[in-house]
């Protein structure tokens, strides 16, 4: 029922989601779990770090396992723990890189320096692109795949096919 609700609100369920969703429903038969209910202690044991594993595959049983859980909660099934409390997923050390202005700035001046010295087609291209994905806040891979159809010059909005998660926008 949970993956017919995804589909009816448009989203995809990836191979690996399903996979994901197939060991849960192994994993709870295994502990006797015949109600549909998500006791903590089965949340615990389906999120806990298992030998040999790095903490980026818990935070993905994680998410399949809070997918459900909020539909079940809108489903109106009691027992459902919702590990909304469970924060180790987002905890990193990562720091992201941020340019300054002067930075953008010379960035974009060697760009048109080298569209105004050596005029070509890659060149411009390789501007246009870099342009896309600092201004409109596109992939590398969104920016790639446009086509002219995907661009509405009267209004400037950009038709984002193929997004990351095949969530499709316009920005």
């Amino acid at each position: 029922m949970y993956i017919k609700y995804r589909h009816s609100i448009c989203y995809k369920v990836s191979e690996s989601e399903l996979y994901r969703m197939k060991e849960l429903d192994v994993f709870f038969e295994h502990h006797g779990i015949t109600q549909p209910c998500i006791p903590i202690e089965m949340y615990d044991k389906w999120t806990s770090l298992r030998d040999g594993e790095r903490p980026v595959t818990v935070c993905r049983r994680q998410a399949i396992i809070w997918g459900l859980e909020q539909y079940m909660s809108v489903a109106g099934y009691q027992d459902i723990y919702t590990g909304e409390d469970d924060k180790r997923c987002f905890e990193s050390d990562y720091i992201p890189y941020i340019f300054t202005r002067a930075e953008i700035k010379r960035i974009f001046s060697e760009l048109d320096g080298c569209c105004l010295e050596t005029p070509s087609f890659l060149n411009h291209s390789f501007r246009l692109i870099v342009s896309l994905c600092y201004c409109c806040g596109l992939r590398k891979s969104e920016a790639v795949s446009l086509k002219i159809k995907d661009v509405d010059f009267q209004t400037g909005k950009i038709n984002i096919l193929n997004s990351k998660r095949d969530v499709s926008s316009r920005p």
